[in-house]
């Protein structure tokens, strides 16, 4: 079935439903896309993005409209509205910043610990923004592209590598007292990234799969089971993580979001200078915000 695709979005309330007493018109929103039953196990034990009948907004089982549409409609839970400062532009950021926050939260670091990040690609670069607001002490990042590393730094990664130069996990053990980065992010989702994880992490560390895979990879679960590390999957957010993150922009916690803003297009451009660019300039692009028409509040994000 076609639907309108955006899942990262935000927008402007044009219509409130009856007796929807907490919404008003022309609040400004971040929109929450995962569309749970309410019913099913997995959500009443507060994983609704595990449903079985999970709806995603912008992608399947959704009719309401996705982010690139004019309108879209919405139930009230999947919607979070923001405050009156932020623009509609950081509020489209807000989905995936939810997912490197729930992943730090997941992994039990505390303030203070050290960090590396394998992947500097959107979700690598928001989870720099996210461990600053978690008071991260050392954040070491890799990456092929120098572009990615410097944006990295500039966000506040401390130490960037390029794999194909530096031995990631002796030069991390050497930065991080000798043992490793406390947590270690995994956000490329190849087999090389997999083993570099495990190679840096610490005795006892945590390993945190952000990335979504093409292929299977393999572990030595000897590593886990000896030196006993966790390593732990994590799907996007849980109920409270939306109004977490956005309060945490408001709070400049996370700083400046709209650093990772690469390009603001009309919908009509949404081909040849936004998939374009994502795809032929992969070192500098992160995200590009479309405009579904040039006359409306609603940002789409992808």
């Amino acid at each position: 079935m076609p639907c309108t695709i955006g899942h990262e979005f935000s927008g402007t309330i044009v219509e409130v439903g009856e007796g929807l007493s907490n919404f008003k018109v022309g609040q400004k929103v971040a929109v929450e896309p995962c569309i749970s039953d309410a019913t099913c196990e997995e959500c009443k034990e507060g994983f609704p993005v595990m449903c079985g009948n999970l709806a995603v907004v912008g992608f399947s089982g959704w009719d309401g409209g996705g982010g690139m549409a004019e309108y879209v409609c919405l139930p009230p839970k999947n919607i979070h509205v923001v405050p009156d400062s932020m623009s509609v532009e950081v509020a489209a950021l807000v989905e995936p910043l939810t997912v490197p926050w729930r992943a730090i939260k997941a992994s039990g670091f505390k303030a203070g610990q050290s960090a590396l990040v394998l992947g500097a690609g959107p979700i690598g670069l928001m989870t720099i923004l996210c461990l600053q607001a978690f008071g991260a002490g050392k954040i070491l990042v890799s990456d092929l592209a120098k572009g990615r590393l410097e944006l990295a730094q500039s966000l506040g990664a401390e130490h960037v590598f390029d794999p194909t130069r530096d031995d990631v996990g002796q030069i991390s053990k050497g930065i991080c007292d000798g043992r490793g980065p406390h947590v270690v992010f995994e956000c490329a989702g190849v087999q090389s990234s997999l083993s570099t994880a495990f190679a840096a992490v610490r005795k006892r560390g945590t390993v945190l799969g952000l990335a979504l895979w093409e292929s299977k990879a393999t572990i030595d679960p000897n590593e886990i089971v000896l030196w006993q590390i966790k390593y732990v999957g994590i799907l996007p957010y849980v109920p409270g993580d939306f109004q977490e993150v956005i309060k945490a922009i408001a709070a400049g916690k996370i700083y400046r979001p709209e650093r990772l803003i690469s390009a603001k297009i009309p919908v009509e451009d949404v081909v040849s200078k936004g998939f374009e660019l994502l795809l032929n300039d992969k070192s500098n692009a992160v995200k590009v915000l479309v405009e579904p028409l040039s006359n409306s509040t609603s940002v789409g994000n992808k």
